[in-house]
């Protein structure tokens, strides 16, 4: 199965193509603009570099989040768009499963983080099993410094919000905390595009699977107030 896979649920924004075996290309851009600025050009990019053609695509793969509401929907779109043209199947993956998906080799817990603003990171932990992931913590909204405190093993934090809070993280945990490279922190698009592909073969597809995921109210929701 060759797939087209999307991520623009961070600061960065990635495209791949790849199948089972195979990465036949993967583009990455982390300028902090505009997703919908940079998106299909990269996705045209890609196309042109795997030397797999549109037509010769049979899936898609989409984050769906958590992660910045407008990048979510413009990735989850412009999936949208291809695979109505088209009528092949699109997956929605979480955000944070595809992060924690880059430490498969990991023995240890992994807590996945996105900065989410306002003090506060979306989360899930995973656990990796002879290269089974499998959710521990249910993705959530909180203050680092909470989650940290609330891990009580040995635990890889992973993601930007890793970064961003490496300190109070540390300062917080109730046991020992391990952090990767900063290069390592960002949403590879080829990681969305094997968990898409698992849920496509498996049959976990459908028009819900791609709606965002945003998990607490935006700023706008937040301050409004009823007449």
């Amino acid at each position: 199965m060759k797939i087209l896979a999307v991520d623009t649920a961070s600061k960065s924004c990635s495209v791949a193509i790849l199948n089972e075996e195979k990465i036949f290309a993967e583009i990455s851009n982390a300028t902090g603009e505009t997703h919908s600025k940079h998106l299909m050009g990269m996705i045209e990019s890609a196309i042109r570099s795997s030397g797999v053609s549109k037509k010769d695509l049979d899936a898609y793969a989409v984050s769906i989040g958590p992660g910045s509401f407008t990048g979510l929907r413009i990735g989850i779109s412009t999936v949208k768009g291809f695979s109505e043209a088209t009528g092949k199947p699109a997956a929605g993956v979480s955000s944070l499963d595809a992060l924690a998906f880059g430490f498969s080799a990991s023995n240890l817990l992994i807590c996945s983080m996105l900065d989410a603003r306002r003090s506060e990171v979306y989360f899930s932990c995973n656990r990796f099993r002879d290269g089974v992931m499998t959710r521990v913590v249910e993705e959530g909204v909180m203050d680092p410094g909470r989650v940290a405190s609330s891990i009580k093993e040995p635990c890889l934090f992973v993601g930007d919000g890793s970064i961003v809070y490496r300190k109070v993280i540390s300062e917080k945990a109730a046991e020992e905390v391990f952090f990767d490279q900063p290069e390592r922190n960002a949403i590879r698009a080829a990681n969305v595009g094997y968990l898409g592909m698992k849920k496509i073969q498996k049959g976990e597809v459908c028009e819900k699977s791609l709606v965002p995921r945003y998990i607490r109210k935006c700023d706008a929701e937040v301050k409004k107030r009823p007449f």
